[in-house]
């Protein structure tokens, strides 16, 4: 049964058919999300790559006064790991995150969570362009 829940998220993430690209119409709670998962997979796909990678995601630091949290993420195929720090935003599901040291300022949003067993974000690594466009599903 896990094996088709997680195809099933894939396939969301794929073809982005099953998630809006629009304003979140459901009022996801950033927070909340993160407050369900402390540990995850990450599977993302990007603009530039047809191909899937998985990555391992550990929450380090979750603060409730701030509404931020900072997780580690570690990618087997390569032996690689960076840490992102993210914050929610006052719009519903929406929120602004930096990668490693670097103090740029990015954007995701979450689509979809049931605040149980996934979550479907969508980083955007490019400052609103398409190339670096990741979506992933914890």
């Amino acid at each position: 049964m896990r094996f088709l829940a997680l195809l099933a998220v894939v396939t969301a993430c794929y073809t982005n058919a099953a998630v809006s690209t629009e304003d979140n119409e459901h009022g996801l709670d950033a927070f909340k999300i993160w407050t369900a998962f402390p540990n995850g997979t990450a599977i993302t796909a990007s603009d530039q790559s047809n191909l899937f990678e998985c990555a391992e995601a550990t929450r380090t630091r979750i603060d409730p006064d701030t509404k931020s949290v900072t997780y580690d993420f570690y990618f087997p195929s390569n032996g690689e790991s960076t840490t992102f720090h993210l914050k929610a935003d006052d719009s519903p599901g929406s929120v602004t995150f930096t990668v490693g040291s670097d103090p740029t300022p990015y954007k995701a949003v979450f689509y979809y969570s049931d605040y149980k067993t996934c979550a479907v974000e969508h980083f955007d690594l490019s400052g609103g362009g398409k190339r670096n466009t990741v979506t992933n599903c914890i």
